[in-house]
């Protein structure tokens, strides 16, 4: 439940995000961060099936990583409200799924290995 809580209240910062910053939520910007959103989804319901016992620091690090990489980014991305040519579009569409797989992999991956394996080959 508390991963549902967190999980929520990352969507609430990225749309308020977006929204202050273009002062509208444009379709573009809609669809950026429901990709975000829905890789993250994904990685919460997987981490929250494996570990079950460190899900919520696994919850907690995914989406406190999310925020800190994409919130700058909707910050200083102006143009979401405008019409994208097809190449920018695509750039951002590819830009955006790929860093986000990488960084929720990256921090499920660092966390597996210094809090979970760490802790069985010590004992």
């Amino acid at each position: 439940m508390k991963n549902l809580l967190l999980f929520i209240v990352t969507a609430l910062i990225l749309f308020g995000t977006s929204i202050l910053s273009n002062g509208q939520l444009s379709q573009n910007a809609f669809l950026f961060i429901g990709i975000i959103l829905g890789i993250t989804l994904i990685a919460l319901i997987i981490v929250s099936k494996k570990y079950p016992s460190h899900q919520l620091m696994l919850s907690l690090s995914t989406c406190g990583f999310v925020l800190l990489l994409f919130v700058p980014c909707f910050a200083t991305l102006s143009e979401l409200g405008k019409p994208l040519n097809t190449n920018d579009f695509t750039r951002y569409v590819l830009t955006f799924f790929i860093v986000t797989i990488i960084l929720i992999s990256t921090v499920i991956l660092s966390y597996r290995h210094y809090f979970i394996v760490s802790n069985t080959q010590s004992e």
